[in-house]
């Protein structure tokens, strides 16, 4: 595809030799890699969760920023094409599948794994995560801000219903505002500036629900 990983590198001079080493997700999945291959490593369940989580997390981003694709339409593309094969094959009991979903929900657990920890997912900004319960699958699976976009919307990591940060203009408490389920062909915005995430003007006077009664009853 001739895309450039110039952003996903950085060039380290030796002997007046330039060598280039992955950085981010690349290179955690690189050491990963090479644990399971080189060093018979064995993995438990937090660290498959991990590396799913990783992987996800690079794919997704990778997917839409460089290719201008939708990873989660293409995945469901993938498994209605093995539900068809399975139906030609004569299997009667199918089980259901969401690539995308167990993708997602790996992703989320790598999250809070990190937040319980204290660790910033981006080693050079410290982004703290709030979690939500989707009103829709009623799963703690909406973060804000979403690692995926870093933006004002956010999707629920269990269900894609859609959702907007807020940040309340009278206790500054971060409250999400339910958009709509999702649908086909909706996917994440693209990364804005981390420091404007949350930065509402002057003129966005929005209240979460506690203080929305609160005014009402003044």
């Amino acid at each position: 595809m001739n895309i450039p990983l110039d952003s996903y590198a950085e060039c380290k001079f030796n002997s007046k030799k330039a060598k280039y080493q992955f950085t981010g997700e690349l290179e955690e999945l690189r050491q990963a890699r090479n644990d399971i291959e080189h060093k018979e490593a064995s993995l438990n369940k937090d660290a498959v969760n991990k590396f799913l989580g990783v992987s996800f997390r690079f794919l997704d981003d990778f997917v839409s920023r460089e290719l201008g694709l939708s990873l989660s339409e293409k995945l469901e593309e993938l498994d209605e094409l093995r539900w068809e094969e399975m139906i030609e094959a004569g299997i009667e009991e199918i089980p259901e599948q969401d690539s995308y979903q167990t993708l997602s929900l790996a992703f989320l657990l790598y999250i809070k794994h990190m937040s319980d920890r204290g660790i910033p997912l981006h080693p050079k900004e410290r982004v703290d995560h709030s979690f939500f319960t989707c009103e829709v699958c009623g799963e703690e699976a909406v973060v804000l801000p979403d690692p995926r976009s870093y933006s004002t919307i956010t999707y629920c990591y269990n269900c894609r219903a859609k959702y907007e940060g807020h940040a309340c203009a009278r206790c500054e408490q971060i409250y999400i505002e339910y958009l709509g389920e999702w649908e086909k062909g909706d996917i994440p915005p693209e990364h804005p500036d981390l420091k404007s995430l949350l930065n509402s003007g002057e003129d966005d006077m929005s209240f979460c629900q506690m203080c929305q009664g609160w005014i009402a009853d003044q």
